[in-house]
């Protein structure tokens, strides 16, 4: 019981920590099967893994984190298997019992879950690899006569801004790779083989990834790829899939013409300075911005309906939502990779530690009922102050915008040409790279 109320409530802070968590891709195919992602988000990665492919993983974690009653709790709330890592100080022989928990599962018909970079991080490109993944597949077939079927499924995961709450996500599901074409080469060398397949694996994951030289160019993908369509900048799905292109569509160019990849760069930087200029985050949002009268009171009517609500529940709210930022990044120590992971944890900590303590005061100044009852509905209220904030922004937002476009008309035309001739020259290297490619 413990255990699913532990998964229960991780699952859904992770849901409603990231407003959209976009998921594409291939199916989930039956059978034994080696799930393997990337790394970029600490704690965060396996949940969301794990919401994704809506399916029961068993995941790998530090041996160290069973060793401490509540995180131990956790781990084997989700399956998690311990590995022992000499970089911990532990015996690695004891991982040869970590293999044979997995060669079982496998054998069962079950799904593992790996990071095959051995560890998070906030780099912008895969790591090299760790060849755990391919041993545990090839040696699980290896028991089984080679007839066991198992397949590696990659997984890429895309944060818009992992550090940032109500920020979006994307989980990208590759083509599951089969094992058979490599049977017959662990036979005659198990190492080498595991070596050649992680190299498979390892190209598996960049192409359902989103890879960059540096972290601006990773930022810069995303945000071109919001500013190609309106489908790319309100779709986390579709805008993960043209960011993805257009990395590999600008590595190609980088390749065969770096000095037009260097200019198409700084005619990118240039136009995000032009737009960032008069105060908007996307030159497509001045395009269509459409306010309806009607639909403009409803909501202000809405929002002033809930006002009081969330007004109460950001008072309840408020000291524990002051301190998580800046204690987890005292915490993360720049490691912007963990970030999420810490202020996710904390939330879960801090955040019902405070509920109880103010309940605890309203008892002993009024009664019992009325303790409990800020107990049960300061979390309701908290959600109340979330979803006010959010409408609050985006009518200001809106209706920032139309003054702009009521007051700047001749800029605002000049960014939207500007947005079109942009758009145009990019489509026209994708053109080239997708022709290139296909020949």
């Amino acid at each position: 019981m413990i255990a699913v109320l532990i998964r229960l409530v991780l699952l859904q802070t992770t849901r409603l920590f990231y407003r959209e968590i976009a998921v594409s891709g291939a199916r989930l195919p039956e059978g034994p099967l080696v799930v393997v992602a990337n790394h970029p988000n600490g704690l965060v990665d396996p949940l969301m893994v794990r919401l994704a492919l809506d399916h029961p993983v068993k995941g790998m974690a530090k041996s160290t984190l069973f060793k401490n009653p509540i995180s131990k709790t956790v781990m084997e709330a989700f399956d998690a298997l311990p590995v022992y890592r000499r970089v911990d100080g532990e015996d690695t022989g004891k991982n040869a019992s970590m293999f044979s928990a997995c060669h079982e599962c496998l054998e069962e018909g079950g799904a593992l879950m790996l990071f095959p970079e051995g560890t998070s991080h906030d780099a912008t490109e895969l790591l090299p690899l760790k060849t755990g993944a391919a041993r545990i597949a090839l040696g699980a077939e290896a028991d089984n006569d080679y007839a066991l079927g198992v397949q590696i499924l990659p997984v890429g995961l895309i944060y818009e801004d992992k550090a940032i709450f109500r920020s979006r996500a994307a989980v990208v599901v590759g083509e599951p790779l089969s094992l058979t074409r490599w049977h017959e080469a662990h036979k005659e060398d198990p190492f080498e083989a595991s070596r050649a397949l992680t190299h498979e694996i390892a190209e598996s994951l960049s192409s359902v990834m989103l890879e960059a030289d540096d972290s601006e160019l990773w930022s810069g993908f995303l945000a071109v790829a919001s500013w190609m369509s309106e489908g790319a900048l309100d779709d986390m799905d579709d805008r993960q899939a043209q960011a993805r292109e257009l990395a590999a569509g600008y590595e190609w160019l980088q390749e065969h013409d770096p000095a037009s990849a260097q200019q198409l760069v700084d005619e990118v930087r240039g136009f995000a300075q032009m737009f960032e200029s008069v105060g908007v985050e996307n030159p497509l949002d001045l395009e269509r911005v459409e306010i309806k009268t009607g639909r403009l009171v409803r909501s202000a009517l809405w929002l002033l309906l809930l006002a009081p609500f969330a007004l109460l529940g950001a008072i309840l709210g408020w000291l524990p939502y002051r301190l998580i930022r800046p204690l987890s990044f005292a915490i993360a120590r720049g490691e912007l990779d963990v970030v999420s992971s810490i202020k996710a944890i904390a939330g879960l900590v801090l955040m019902p530690l405070t509920y109880i303590i103010e309940g605890v005061i309203v008892w002993q100044l009024v009664n019992l009922w009325a303790g409990v009852a800020v107990v049960i509905l300061a979390p309701l209220l908290g959600l109340v102050t979330m979803h006010f904030i959010e409408g609050v922004m985006r009518r200001r937002a809106a209706l920032s915008k139309l003054w702009l476009r009521a007051t700047r008309t001749s800029t605002l035309e000049a960014i939207a040409a500007r947005r079109e001739e942009l758009v145009a020259r990019i489509a026209i290297l994708l053109e080239e790279y997708r022709a290139t490619t296909k020949s």
